[in-house]
């Protein structure tokens, strides 16, 4: 900014400044009215400038979860939906993401924890945590990074005994018996039987594709299973009776398409079943931890083994393994149709007829 002397037309003086890169001058009769024109001129330009757009919540929490829904899970967008609609009704109102203070983080974090406890109060911090590190090109400021975690009790895993499983897979109805077969020699999570596909199933060579998206970033990765010497006939059955027009290789026959997790067909079956013999529920996550206790104690299957089954990833390099079969685990198809299979007691087989 300034103003110097000028011998060309219209005055005796020229007065200069910069705004946002740019150069703008003006000749003047003398350099007083110079320096005020400096200074009006700043003033009208700055009030032309497109004032920043603050980001929104709401406008945030809708980005992030429409990139969340292209790579994970919709039990996990719905739940992060809620997590981001419960701080959304907490704070009253749509606010400036630059508003929320740690101070005000933390006062959510605590009301979550008095009202639903350490667990509930700790997912939600996840979820805000991951939100704001979503978008911290545009807000780099995180209220919520240096928010501790409330300590959780270590709750033990319900694993149902053989005897429990051998009698609901007994009172199950066909379709239910191939379904939870198929489960009990896979060790497979719930959502990838849901998904499995035809073209994910190689009968020829006896071999199956997992996918998941349990994955940093939600990369949709696959491991492939030897399919057991017991499921290979089952499999063969499901292929004969297939729905021509599904890809999938369980089909619900009420909506000829994919089962999900909140189908009644699905949801309350494990359910229905435990009530109807009569034993202590569980449900189908319960049965991956009754599979690999059961492999364990067999004493013949490793714990690489049992990691490389059910497709848990570490830091190590077992991810190398999950994109073709190790031989290392080809022997597992027998051990699950001999130890993982219940085969159930005389007293039970005697009960089939009532349950059909």
């Amino acid at each position: 900014m300034a103003v110097r002397e000028y011998k060309g037309k219209g005055g005796n003086y020229k007065a200069y400044f910069k705004l946002k890169g740019k150069q703008y001058s003006q000749v003047v009769k003398t350099k007083r009215e110079g320096e005020e024109w400096i200074v009006q001129e700043r003033k009208l330009l700055k009030a032309q400038c497109p004032v920043p757009k603050r980001l929104m919540y709401s406008d945030a929490a809708r980005r992030y979860l429409c990139d969340c829904k292209a790579r994970m899970q919709p039990t996990t967008v719905a739940e992060k939906y809620a997590h981001l609609t419960e701080f959304g009704t907490y704070t009253g109102g749509d606010i400036a993401v630059e508003g929320v203070t740690v101070s005000f983080a933390k006062k959510f974090i605590a009301h979550t924890q008095a009202e639903k406890g350490n667990k509930s109060a700790n997912r939600r911090l996840r979820t805000m945590k991951a939100c704001w590190n979503w978008f911290k090109d545009e807000q780099p400021d995180n209220p919520w990074k240096n928010i501790s975690m409330y300590p959780e009790e270590e709750v033990a895993k319900y694993v149902p005994p053989p005897e429990d499983v051998a009698a609901v897979r007994l009172a199950a109805a066909p379709w239910q018996q191939q379904f939870l077969d198929v489960l009990l020699t896979t060790g497979a999570r719930l959502g990838e039987i849901m998904n499995l596909t035809w073209e994910d199933v190689n009968l020829e060579r006896k071999r199956l594709s997992l996918w998941t998206r349990k994955r940093k970033g939600g990369a949709k990765q696959s491991r492939i299973l030897p399919i057991s010497p017991k499921c290979l006939p089952i499999f063969k059955q499901l292929w004969e009776e297939r729905d021509r027009q599904s890809r999938f290789v369980f089909t619900n026959p009420e909506t000829g398409g994919q089962f999900t997790k909140l189908q009644p067909r699905l949801r309350y079956m494990l359910e229905r079943l435990c009530r109807k013999v009569g034993v202590k529920p569980f449900g189908f996550h319960s049965l991956r931890h009754y599979v690999s206790q059961r492999l364990m104690d067999s004493g013949k299957a490793t714990l690489t083994d049992i990691q490389l089954l059910l497709g848990h990833q570490r830091a190590t390099t077992t991810d190398i393994y999950l994109r073709s079969l190790s031989s290392s685990i080809s022997h597992l198809a027998e051990i699950l149709d001999e130890e993982v299979v219940p085969q159930a007691p005389a007293r039970l087989k005697s009960m089939t007829r009532r349950y059909d």
